[in-house]
């Protein structure tokens, strides 16, 4: 059987659509299959498997038109009916519509929302569709293809390679076209605040064609841990020994779950995207927006403390809910062939309908910071800010702060926090919680209840530390007020205690909160 392959492969889209053409092209090689990839124009890259024959469309000077595209696929191929991959977000129902009428079959990749009446299968590897509400929408929006969802029909590589370096490894990567220059700055202040760390690593950057030419190659290669990846093909595959991945999310979100590497994304453009519910569940938490690969200083302090705490990282990662395995391509050519299969679900989630309370760790970091920043608890708060991303990380990695959360069939409702203090050789316990968005489903009488035991947490916890407990609350919540004093809690009168206990919180509170004690 012939298979053809519509690539969308330029200068704006990088290597991420041939990367994953590419191996799931290698699955039907091994089923004798003849592949040709058709791409716009004609580049010089060295393919690993000589069985891949390419064709170009356009010269030099031609620009792409949907139109011309689908009639030069068309001419080219109609003679040999055979079975047409679309891995192009240019392609859209037209050209679909025209190429069906020559071929046996049409699959499309789809890293978008998109309706395409045309298609035969649609293949979308998204983790969002982990979650049945998004599936369904899906389902109705192209209910006359076959749908292949999720991360068990992501495209790996087949030769990962372990970790045998005794460095601490860090790649820096921004796919394939991406100016990964912008991670020098970065580089210098890690150099410049973290030394030790800095020697004890070893940092790797992938350059493609595009950063070449601006890179001082001689200034940075007199350090001996430094070293420059150049035009490599498939690059997470042959360094995926890497301990630290900071980069561009797409197919490295897969590849770096399928090897275990903890990682930093950033999201460089739409597609990639991802629902941070769903990507937690493959055991990575960290995701910025691309704004924050220019601020070097806050960067390589959290890429510091992502070391300091490498193995709590490391070990969210191994222990993730979810599972990935390398046959996604195995799959996708067993559907497209009509074999018989049985795809096993790689997820494997217990859900609690008990309420109950749990020690915060890792894989809440980013449910702690949207609830913190509801507008509800900021004007509940000392401080009333929205909190930026990557500063919370850097707190969380940092902090001393002792966290719980009370769930609600596995729901955050409530968080908690105890965090010890010291000042003028006393010690103070400073307690709080703040609610999360699950708490409307919750009775007033759970709530209450919730309530009730956070305090009686924070006076056992008190007397077992033997330390003061404190609780600051803002004067218009009456609710928490009557609460704290039917408790036995006492409102703090005394100036000169009270200034000291301001002093704790950088004299940021005001005169619309309340200070509470208890005695132990």
């Amino acid at each position: 059987m012939n298979i053809y392959f519509r690539v969308g492969l330029n200068k704006s889209t990088g290597l991420g659509h041939l990367l994953r053409a590419t191996r799931l092209a290698e699955s039907f090689i091994k089923k004798k299959h003849n592949i040709i990839f058709f791409i716009d124009h004609q580049i010089n890259f060295p393919f690993e498997n000589k069985k891949i024959v390419i064709k170009k469309l356009y010269q030099a000077n031609e620009q792409f038109d949907i139109v011309n595209d689908y009639k030069k696929f068309i001419k080219i191929t109609k003679n040999n009916k055979g079975i047409v991959i679309v891995d192009d977000y240019r392609i859209k129902n037209n050209w679909l519509k025209k190429v069906k009428e020559f071929h046996h079959k049409i699959i499309i990749f789809d890293d978008h929302f998109r309706k395409l009446n045309f298609a035969d299968i649609i293949v979308n590897t998204k983790p969002n569709f982990l979650f049945d509400n998004i599936q369904t929408k899906y389902k109705e929006l192209n209910n006359e293809s076959k749908l292949l969802l999720g991360p068990k029909y992501s495209l790996l590589s087949q030769n990962i390679k372990n970790n045998i370096n005794k460095k601490f490894n860090v790649m820096f990567y921004m796919g394939g076209v991406e100016d990964v220059t912008v991670f020098f700055n970065t580089l210098d202040s890690i150099k410049k605040n973290h030394k030790n760390f800095f020697y004890k690593s070893k940092f790797y950057f992938v350059v493609p064609a595009i950063s070449k030419k601006k890179i001082n190659f001689l200034k940075l290669k007199k350090f001996q841990n430094v070293e420059f990846l150049i035009d490599q093909y498939d690059v997470l595959a042959k360094y995926n020994f890497m301990d630290l991945f900071i980069g561009s999310s797409g197919m490295s979100l897969y590849e770096n779950t399928y090897s275990n590497t903890p990682s930093v994304f950033f999201e460089m453009s739409k597609n990639q995207k991802i629902d941070i519910n769903a990507a937690e569940l493959l055991g990575h938490y960290f995701f910025l927006k691309k704004k924050y690969l220019y601020d070097s200083s806050k960067l390589s302090n959290f890429i510091f403390l992502i070391f300091k705490n490498y193995r709590e990282v490391k070990n969210n990662l191994i222990n993730s809910k979810l599972k990935i395995d390398n046959k996604g391509s195995d799959r996708i050519v067993n559907h497209v062939m009509n074999n018989n299969i049985v795809d096993k679900n790689l997820i494997n989630m217990t859900i609690s309908k008990k309420q109950f309370l749990k020690r915060v760790n890792l894989s809440y970091v980013n449910k702690y910071l949207e609830s913190r920043n509801l507008k509800d608890n900021r004007l509940q708060s000392i401080g009333k800010k929205k909190i930026d991303t990557l500063d919370h990380y850097i707190w969380w990695l940092s902090a001393n702060r002792i966290s719980f959360v009370y769930k609600e069939e596995d729901k955050p409702i409530i968080f908690s926090y105890f965090d010890i203090k010291y000042l003028n050789n006393n010690k103070f316990l400073l307690s709080g919680w703040f609610i999360a968005d699950n708490v409307k489903k919750t009775s007033f009488l759970k709530f209450y209840k919730i309530i009730t035991d956070h305090v009686l947490n924070v006076e056992n916890f008190a007397k077992k530390n033997k330390c003061t407990p404190l609780s600051i609350i803002n004067r218009s919540n009456k609710l928490m007020i009557i609460l704290t004093e039917r408790m036995g809690w006492n409102e703090v009168q005394d100036k000169i205690k009270l200034r000291n206990i301001k002093k704790l919180f950088k004299n940021k509170i005001k005169n619309n909160f309340k200070i509470y004690e208890k005695k132990i």
